[in-house]
């Protein structure tokens, strides 16, 4: 019996494989110190780090 639709289990194939490569991207993006945008200053001081923010987009 041939499958009703190939294109659904090919889609989803697809779906997972990306979202694998964009969490294995995300995490070593994480990983790596020039990218690591969570890092101990970032918890203690949230205010600053939320100011930081808001001058980088020109909004203060």
């Amino acid at each position: 019996m041939a499958p009703r639709c190939p294109f659904r289990t090919n889609g989803v194939a697809c779906a997972v494989v990306g979202l694998m490569i964009t969490l294995l991207l995300h995490f070593v993006l994480l990983s790596s110190p020039r990218f690591n945008w969570i890092n101990p200053l970032t918890v203690t001081i949230p205010v600053e780090s939320f100011n930081h923010v808001l001058m980088s987009l020109g909004l203060m």
